[in-house]
């Protein structure tokens, strides 16, 4: 998969923890005895989706804000 991945620019996103790595940081993560699980467990996306997704969160969350503000005025 780490070839997949580095050639197509993809990123490794865990399957039920939404964890997130580059090729370059999983890879180093599991030299240090992290994150190795099966590879049923990693899907390769595009790292534009986990943009999105931060994104979509920061929005989130400055909507949450704004409101907490209005309510305490």
């Amino acid at each position: 998969m780490f070839a997949e991945a580095r050639r197509d620019g993809l990123w490794f996103r865990c399957t039920y923890q939404d964890l997130w790595f580059s090729p370059d940081d999983l890879e180093a993560a599991q030299a240090n005895g992290r994150f190795i699980w099966s590879a049923m467990n990693w899907e390769l996306r595009p790292p534009a989706d986990y943009i999105a997704k931060m994104e979509r969160m920061a929005k989130d969350a400055a909507d949450r804000l704004e409101e907490a503000k209005e309510r305490v005025g």
